[in-house]
């Protein structure tokens, strides 16, 4: 029965970059890729970003520059979550002092255990207990705040300032002089902490900071959802949506051809990956470049065989800030359509 896919794929138009062209060049030819762009039919998609890109495709209102309530989605995907309450991220970071600024390396590298990540999370939460929030554990490396009313407060997510001096992303705001000294003073604790001492002393990456974003409500299931036969994914936010509005949701297998053989249902399937977006973040073109050329070869290859031999209808790549990418089979052979490399 028919079936057609569509991936959201954030930073994957990094290659139209000069400054990734000039480090590139020459690069490796990434066949399946290059013919869906080049015969692609082009279109534009009113997003901005991931957040906005996953907002309309699951046929939510518009969210305008409020950004997508992340910590609360992630919050349903675990525990109980009320549309009473607010929620905000309050992830362990790990910050570089530089002479002039302070640089956001993010959490990827930190991979701290459950058994660490509770006990900094218990002692905060009793350092702070005449707070109105509460710190509770999501995974590891996310942490959420539950509190009973909107901080005054305009955050940045955390992918969005990874790689950046963080000034110009700390919160803004009425409240905004407030949770600076809250994110000074966690500093202190994470530093005299002896969870963070004994990875120290190990040799182990320790958290230095904490990094808020996401804030918001649990937002209500859209009137009219989208209506995706599945969605697939790793990414939070991605299945915390299908979740809301009762989409069936599935982590992401390893590849197209294990996809294939799982999606079973007809109808239009969903699959989100964002694991372009953080190699892209450090500006490290070599390792975006590898990232890029995997999922050439374990997506793309398989879903074009799969709809050249018309066991998919279409093939849509968003690449999440505007750009869309619509394949048919029809539109598979126009041979005259030239294939260039990208680089």
């Amino acid at each position: 029965m028919a079936k057609d896919i569509t991936l959201v794929l954030p930073g994957l138009r990094r290659f139209e970059d000069e400054v990734y062209r000039e480090l590139l060049a020459p690069a490796e030819r990434l066949p399946a890729l290059e013919l869906i762009i080049a015969r692609s039919r082009n279109n534009n998609f009113a997003a901005r970003n991931l957040d906005q890109t996953l907002w309309r495709l699951f046929g939510m209102p518009p969210i305008a520059d409020a950004g997508l309530p992340a910590a609360a989605l992630a919050h349903s995907l675990r525990y109980e979550t009320s549309p009473d309450y607010w929620y905000m991220h309050c992830d362990p970071v790990v910050i570089q002092p530089n002479r002039d600024h302070l640089l956001m390396l993010g959490n990827s590298m930190l991979e701290f255990s459950e058994q660490e990540a509770l006990q900094i999370i218990s002692d905060i939460n009793g350092t702070y207990d005449d707070q109105p929030w509460r710190l509770k554990l999501l995974t590891a490396n996310q942490w959420i705040m539950e509190m009973p009313r909107a901080p005054a407060i305009k955050t940045h997510a955390l992918s969005s300032v990874t790689g950046e001096k963080i000034y110009e992303f700390l919160p803004t705001g009425g409240e905004a002089k407030t949770w600076h000294a809250l994110m000074n003073e966690l500093q202190m604790l994470l530093h005299s902490h002896p969870v963070n001492q004994a990875r120290a002393a190990s040799g182990l990456p320790a958290a230095n900071s904490i990094w808020f974003w996401g804030e918001g409500r649990l937002p209500v299931a859209a009137a009219r959802p989208n209506a995706w036969a599945q969605c697939w994914s790793q990414h939070t936010s991605t299945l915390a949506l299908a979740k809301l509005n009762k989409i069936p949701h599935c982590d992401l297998p390893a590849t197209a051809n294990d996809w294939l053989k799982l999606a079973m249902p007809p109808g239009s399937h969903l699959v989100v990956m964002d694991f372009l977006d953080a190699p892209a973040l450090f500006m490290d073109p070599a390792l975006w470049w590898q990232a890029l050329s995997r999922l050439n070869a374990q997506w793309l290859a398989p879903l074009l065989a799969a709809l050249q031999n018309k066991t998919l209808t279409k093939i849509t790549l968003h690449t999440a800030d505007g750009g869309i990418f619509e394949l048919t089979p029809a539109r598979a052979k126009r041979w005259w359509k030239r294939i260039k490399a990208l680089i």
